[in-house]
């Protein structure tokens, strides 16, 4: 599947959620388009996504994996309607997942297995950095909000930059987006 294939689902989802809703995400930002750019081809298997709020950017996933496995700690009332929205050859590829805190995010990922991940999450330096080093293992993981996010949160920037000037990876900017890959 593609970003075509992405975007022809997104229709079907902003009936849905309406057409602001989907501009102020990260599919509005084109996170289809970074996807394909970045992935050059290639599919996952199973991507983790961390911060999944409404489930858009899940359904996007599911265009570039045969699996997704969405985290996030708070409910959302739009997610079931969104979920629904889309075709069933797309939803069956979504495990969506809400756990009460961080502690149980933690404890859940550590019992995954995933060969890519998204992290659009919290946006603190300190939430970020947990999620980095939750997803990372991965060897290739894309963020949504760099350098910092439409609140003002500096976070991904800050985690990414200190990952950088650490020697510890390679981070390859798109902005909003950026790509962190293992060495």
């Amino acid at each position: 599947m593609s970003a075509e294939k992405a975007n022809r689902i997104l229709k079907s989802i902003k009936e849905v959620v309406g057409e602001s809703v989907v501009a102020q995400s990260s599919v509005g930002d084109g996170l289809a388009e970074r996807l394909e750019e970045g992935l050059k081809g290639r599919r996952w298997n199973t991507v983790l996504e961390i911060g999944t709020l409404r489930g858009l950017s899940a359904c996007v996933l599911a265009c570039f994996a045969e699996n997704v496995i969405t985290v996030d700690v708070e409910p959302h009332d739009d997610r079931a309607k969104v979920f629904g929205s889309v075709g069933r050859d797309i939803r069956n590829r979504i495990s969506s997942i809400v756990v009460p805190d961080n502690d149980a995010k933690v404890i859940l990922v550590r019992h995954l297995t995933f060969d890519g991940s998204f992290v659009d999450a919290g946006h603190t330096e300190g939430q970020v950095a947990i999620d980095f080093s939750l997803a990372r293992r991965c060897g290739e993981v894309l963020f949504h909000d760099y350098p910092k996010s439409g609140s003002g949160c500096n976070g991904v920037g800050l985690v990414l930059d200190a990952a950088t000037a650490a020697g510890d990876g390679v981070v390859t900017v798109c902005e909003p987006f950026a790509w962190w890959r293992a060495k």
